[in-house]
């Protein structure tokens, strides 16, 4: 997998190494809340949050540049993952899925097998 950050931003990959979105621990989406609460707080404005109406704390923080402008950071960043449909791993898991169950492993041969079928692209497009 790319490391675009290590270049230009090496604490930031070494957070992204240490602590990912799945892991127990803080995690990125805690430590972007924290940050984003502390810009909010920072000129007071977190405070006067509290006194808008419920229907309008949304159109409340759009507007906040300096919220918006760390968000938007962030989320410019981030790009789509997908796996595409692949013959070859699919025709791998199944006969995998197969070895698996020949060895009477009915978990490992399940899950296998439904990879298979995720992956294997539409009949007549291999």
């Amino acid at each position: 997998m790319p490391r675009i950050y290590e270049e230009t931003d090496p604490n930031y990959a070494a957070s992204c190494s240490n602590v990912t979105l799945c892991s127990n621990s803080k995690g990125f989406f805690k430590g972007l809340g924290e940050e984003l609460v502390s810009m909010a707080e920072a000129d007071g404005w977190l405070d006067q949050l509290e006194a808008v109406h419920d229907s309008k704390k949304v159109a409340a923080v759009l507007a906040n540049e300096t919220v918006m402008g760390a968000l938007n950071e962030v989320l410019s960043r981030i790009q789509p993952l997908h796996r595409g449909k692949d013959a070859q791993v699919s025709r791998d898991r199944r006969l995998a899925a197969q070895k698996a169950l020949e060895e009477g492993d009915l978990d490992k041969a399940l899950a296998l097998a439904s990879q298979a079928v995720l992956r294997a692209p539409m009949t007549g497009n291999v």
